[in-house]
Parts: C-alpha cells; sequence; structure tokens
C-alpha cells in the first residue's frame, strides 16, 4: 500500500474514531450522564452507520438530543463514506489494474515463441545481451521473427 493511501486510511480511522468519541460523550451528557456506556456506543453506532433500529435514548422531548444525532448522522454517514470510498479506489485502481497487467503480461509470454527475456540491464544483463547479438539470436536478426513491429 503506498504512503499516499495509507495515509488517507489513517486520517478516515481517526476521523471514525473522533465522531464515535463525539458520539459517545454527546449522548452520555445529553442524556444526564444516567446512560451506560453501551448504551451510548450503541446510539452511536446505529446512528453512524444508519441502521436505525430505533432510538434506545428517548429524545421525544429532547430536542437537544434530536439536534445531536442530527449532527452525529451526517458526520458519521460522510466519515464513513470516505472510508467505503477508499476501500473501493484501493481494490479497484490498485488490485484490479495489477490482474489486468498480470494477465496482459501471461497472454504476451505464452504467445511468444523463441523469445529471450532480459530481466534487468546490469552488468550481466549486459553480458547477455551481448552474447545474444554475437549468437544471432537477438530479434533483428532472428529469421524466425519476421512480424512487422
Amino acid at each position: 500500500m503506498s504512503p499516499e493511501i495509507r495515509k488517507k486510511f489513517i486520517w478516515a480511522g481517526l476521523a471514525l474514531v473522533g465522531i464515535l468519541a463525539i458520539g459517545i460523550l454527546g449522548y452520555w451528557l445529553i442524556g444526564g450522564r444516567q446512560d451506560s456506556f453501551l448504551n451510548v456506543l450503541y446510539m452511536t453506532f446505529i446512528t453512524i452507520t444508519t441502521i436505525g433500529f430505533g432510538e434506545i435514548l428517548d429524545f421525544s422531548s429532547n430536542p437537544a438530543g434530536r439536534a445531536f444525532t442530527i449532527f452525529i448522522a451526517v458526520c458519521g454517514v460522510g466519515v464513513m463514506l470516505y472510508v467505503v470510498t477508499n476501500f473501493t479506489a484501493l481494490v479497484v485502481e490498485g488490485e484490479l489494474t495489477g490482474s489486468f497487467r498480470r494477465r496482459k503480461m501471461e497472454k504476451v509470454a505464452r504467445n511468444s515463441k523463441r523469445h529471450y527475456i532480459v530481466c534487468g540491464l546490469g552488468q550481466t544483463g549486459f553480458h547477455i545481451v551481448n552474447e545474444l547479438h554475437a549468437t544471432q539470436k537477438t530479434a533483428r536478426s532472428n529469421r524466425y521473427n519476421q512480424r512487422p513491429y
């Protein structure tokens, strides 16, 4: 994974943790500090993920609680969308591009006959290319390779 993508995932994760922390603290304070940690975490989670089983904390007569829920929902959905978008981009751009490139190379290699592939042109690779040229095994002098390029 590239440093740029890693950085995006770190920021997305921090934003998600931040929204969870703000939601937990906010619901706990708005609820009069009476609700359990699990209840306020659950309320934050179902709000962020838009599951919406129903309010487990009663805010029917508490406008501040409802406004806070709207705030958490908008911010949470935005962060979740950012996380999903980054994950999708990683899968589509990284994996699929690499897969298509690999398939294309495999197809070219499978269809190639009487070819030599030299990977790297350091001292050894340069010596091998010179040897292939000296023994007339190069593409230009090879009589079996008559396809125009």
